[in-house]
């Protein structure tokens, strides 16, 4: 009797030796499980409540698995920010995050880094995506933030957004947000360092809507290992594809691009190039120069809003023109020549910074080809506008690489 209690014993200690021994590969493989971060740094502290809402709800509609993380800061029109990881049908409060329950500035890039340090840190993850929701504005910046302490508003400046990312390593941004598709933004974060691989933004306005988020993160939850360039794309293509089902009037303006961040300073330096070739061919160069503006044309020009352009139907109307004996009689054909590379140059640099890039019907009829530039019509323009320009473009890296003495050059030479 007493040798078959000591097997028994021992049996049971070999149990649970065995649970023990299992525990710690259980615990790591559960940690090794999921393959994405995805996080969320949402203000609709600006009015923007009642659409911010309904994206939460898409969050919610699929909710965080093993495989992907869906972590949310956000900051509401009435209220102070929250931090929450989403699950299923709900959301659990992050009270160990510092801006926890705390009226935030959205637009101070230390708010940002503390998002992303307390985030990838708290759910590591084989691949990230950073999420800005909000308000865009090109040049200037994104992120508004209108109920401030003690200061009226504030956004995040694009050096800010560099500022407040440096040292991290974010594989996808995704903006949802408007114009911020941009020559002037990406060629900023390619020369600031931002270590982004993919940006996801449209050069267009976002649609009242924005993504559809369901669908993109659905699509993820079922196919975690898709990589990062696949992610992108993918929400790409689930915009456009939501777009043209809902078939609503003012969604017929959706276009939206994956860019390549770390190739938009070789893109930008081949257009400066161009550029400083088309200077020296003012003013015989100012109607061509003119007529391309005028290709370039985005949608929404109609509007009175004209201070961006579709960068490659503007380079490929240059390049187009410049071949028409016509158009560049009396321009010295050295100039001529010069141009014609410099367009070349860059129009085969664009594939390599637009690598995915769709769009509505109604978009593609008007040229828009995944990144826009800068180009106010007139210097009258320019100066009169500082609410809708600033003062900040002089201070950008484009605009101090020689596009705004570009810009000068072919708006005097159309003024005489």
């Amino acid at each position: 009797m007493k040798g078959q209690c000591i097997i028994r014993i021992l049996c049971v200690f070999a149990a649970l030796a065995s649970f023990l021994f299992l525990m710690p590969t259980q615990t790591v493989d559960a940690a090794k499980a999921a393959q994405w971060t995805v996080a969320f740094y949402m203000s609709s502290d600006n009015g923007l409540d009642s659409w911010a809402e309904k994206d939460v709800l898409e969050l919610k509609d699929v909710g965080s698995t093993n495989d992907v993380n869906i972590i949310l800061y956000w900051d509401t029109d009435i209220g102070p920010g929250y931090m929450y990881k989403v699950y299923k049908d709900k959301l659990v409060e992050l009270t160990d995050f510092e801006y926890d329950g705390v009226e935030p500035n959205m637009g101070d890039p230390t708010v940002l880094r503390s998002f992303v340090s307390y985030t990838f840190k708290k759910f590591p993850a084989e691949n990230s995506a950073l999420v800005l929701w909000d308000h865009g504005d090109d040049f200037r910046g994104l992120m508004y933030d209108e109920h401030i302490p003690n200061q009226e508003f504030d956004l995040l400046s694009n050096h800010e957004v560099i500022s407040a990312l440096s040292g991290f390593k974010i594989i996808t941004m995704v903006y949802a947000a408007c114009v911020m598709s941009q020559i002037d933004v990406a060629y900023e974060y390619a020369i600031g360092g931002l270590n982004v691989d993919y940006l996801v933004a449209t050069e267009g306005y976002d649609t009242m809507d924005s993504f559809p988020f369901d669908w993109v993160l659905f699509s993820l939850a079922s196919r975690p290992n898709m990589t990062p360039l696949e992610f992108s794309e993918m929400a790409v293509d689930q915009y456009i594809d939501f777009y043209t089902s809902v078939g609503k009037a003012y969604s017929q303006a959706a276009t939206m691009s994956v860019i390549k961040v770390d190739t938009a300073d070789e893109l930008g330096d081949a257009v400066i190039q161009l550029s400083t070739r088309l200077g020296k061919g003012m003013p015989g160069y100012a109607p061509i120069i003119s007529s391309a503006r005028g290709q370039a044309n985005l949608p929404w020009s109609q509007n009175g809003w004209d201070r961006l352009a579709d960068l490659k139907s503007f380079l490929q109307s240059i390049r187009d023109q410049s071949l028409d004996p016509s158009a560049v009689t009396g321009i010295d054909p050295a100039i001529v020549a010069s141009v014609v590379t410099a367009a070349d140059t860059a129009l085969a640099k664009m594939p390599q910074t637009v690598i995915h890039m769709k769009s509505l019907q109604a978009m593609d009829k008007h040229s828009v080809c995944g990144i826009g530039v800068f180009f106010p019509t007139s210097r009258n323009s320019f100066d009169n506008n500082k609410n809708l320009y600033g003062d900040s473009y002089a201070a950008t890296a484009f605009a101090k690489a020689g596009w705004l003495d570009f810009l000068y050059a072919y708006w005097y030479a159309r003024a005489k």
